[in-house]
């Protein structure tokens, strides 16, 4: 494996550099302190992950160093301050690492493609290997078949309440779902991708995918944030859970994501019309949220048709404004930041807002 990513990285050095402005010292060499150029990590296993990475380069006066660290596809997660990097807290998946010499401006951005942004005003030049990194399996992503990620159900009334459900971008064949309560304390453990929840009782509980690969140790009781102890090696739980809303009589009607109660209930401020507005989304899609639940920081990536202003509030259950970030947003993909570290445990609300458009993500805070 090694081996393929070597091949991989030579072969797309040789590719950027008939692409770019290749004059800035290309072709040099890049590695782990360690020497290494593909390694495997375990996230969320309490573990420090931290990475030192070396250029094999002398550099003219005037001349830049940075590293860049991009997903599967190239495109540009992080721009590093400096030459290491924890990825402990980081998302599970695949993470690549280049290195760049560049003159001038720093023109490039998270969002851009490595290999062919114009990465600075002057000349810019990209190490001739990669570091590929394999941070544990993917989880994937949760949705009911029939879309959406919450519903409400009426039980004891003897009328089954099955609901199917499917994982979706996983990288590995071996998956099951975690039935949760509210806590994350797994309740039951499935391989089928349907669940009756007619025996339950009143309350809330969650629906979460696991990918692993060996033996599977989760089991009820267990913590299923404790994502490094239900199986062997780095399993991965999915980006984001189902909710199952347990009631007894009452007309329950369809749930929309965006409209659901909590929010309407708790989410009152001067632009509530718009909060709620389903008609216009051109502006801004493909947001999320991770890691969710979240411990320290979480990352919200969004898209724009256009380079415009994108607001994001942060709210707490009760409705109040804790935080509020105003970005310059380029079109594609942007990324923020958000620091909750020290929020209380508890639902969160992350309300985008760009021009006439608005959307509502919730998130975990543990």
């Amino acid at each position: 494996m090694k081996k393929v990513s070597t091949l991989f990285c030579t072969i797309a050095i040789l590719f950027q550099m008939n692409l770019l402005n290749a004059q800035c010292v290309p072709g040099f060499s890049i590695a782990t302190s360690e020497g290494e150029n593909l390694l495997s990590r375990c996230p969320g296993d309490g573990n420090s992950d931290l990475l030192v990475f070396n250029a094999n380069v002398n550099l003219n006066s005037g001349v830049n160093l940075v590293y860049v660290v991009v997903d599967i596809n190239n495109i540009i997660l992080e721009i590093l301050p400096s030459n290491t990097k924890d990825f402990e807290n980081e998302p599970s998946g695949f993470r690549r690492v280049w290195a760049y010499t560049y003159t001038g401006e720093l023109l490039a951005m998270p969002g851009d493609h490595a290999w062919s942004v114009y990465f600075s005003t002057g000349c810019w030049g990209i190490s001739a290997k990669c570091i590929d990194i394999l941070r544990g399996l993917n989880g994937g992503n949760l949705a009911y078949t029939d879309g959406g990620t919450e519903r409400t159900i009426t039980v004891g009334d003897g009328i089954a309440d099955v609901l199917s459900f499917e994982g979706s971008n996983t990288s590995s064949s071996n998956y099951t779902y975690l039935i949760t309560d509210e806590n994350n304390i797994i309740v039951g453990v499935t391989d089928i991708n349907s669940q009756n929840f007619e025996g339950a009782g009143e309350g809330v509980c969650r629906v979460w995918g696991l990918a692993y690969n060996g033996e599977l140790y989760a089991e009820a009781g267990m913590d299923a944030s404790n994502t490094s102890a239900l199986a062997d090696g780095c399993p991965g739980l999915s980006s984001n859970y189902l909710t199952v809303n347990r009631i007894s009589g009452g007309d329950t009607g369809p749930i929309d994501d965006s409209l659901v109660e909590l929010e309407r209930s708790h989410i009152q401020t001067a632009k509530e019309q718009e909060l709620y507005n389903d008609n216009e989304i051109e502006n801004l899609s493909q947001i999320n949220v991770f890691p969710n639940p979240a411990i320290s920081f979480v990352k919200a990536n969004y898209t724009v048709a256009n380079d415009s202003e994108t607001s994001i509030q942060l709210f707490g259950m009760t409705g109040n404004l804790i935080k509020q970030i105003q970005n310059h947003s380029f079109k594609g993909q942007n990324e923020t930041i958000i620091n909750v570290e020290n929020l209380q445990k508890g639902m969160y609300f992350l309300v985008f807002e760009n021009d006439d458009t608005v959307k509502i993500q919730r998130f975990i805070k543990h």
